[in-house]
């Protein structure tokens, strides 16, 4: 507990117990959860809470620099608590996101064309490793 206090403290997110639920679905979790895993996880603990709260929660976790978002999936937004670049691969047969260790030649994010490059996301689609072996 006093590891995310301080997290928060360092972030200046306000200490709810919300928040900290959040977190701890989050935090180490390297599925990559959607809203709606985030929010059925913490619902277990908050049974009033909403998916919209669960959302702010996210957003302002965004905002501070403790998580990123993913828009690797059609239509529902994925984040990772693993912030420094990297890319990701979904895998369209089990529908797992995987953290993949793809080097980006555009690691000094000086820019492209004129272009102040900020954040470098890669996505990858196909089929994983253990899907193919299941085949």
């Amino acid at each position: 507990m006093e590891k995310i206090k301080e997290k928060f403290r360092d972030k200046n997110i306000v200490m709810t117990p919300q928040r900290i639920a959040v977190w701890k679905v989050i935090d180490g979790n390297r599925n990559h959860p959607c809203v709606e895993f985030v929010y059925a996880e913490v619902k277990k603990h908050f049974p009033s809470i909403s998916v919209a709260t669960v959302y702010s929660i996210l957003e302002t976790f965004k905002t501070a620099g403790l998580v990123n978002e993913l828009f690797i999936r059609k239509n529902k937004i994925c984040f990772d608590p693993f912030t420094e670049s990297h890319h990701h691969f979904l895998c369209k047969t089990c529908e797992k996101v995987y953290d993949i260790g793809v080097k980006c030649s555009l690691t000094d994010k000086k820019g492209v064309d004129g272009h102040t490059i900020e954040a470098i996301h890669g996505y990858f689609y196909g089929v994983c490793k253990d899907c193919l072996k299941d085949k």
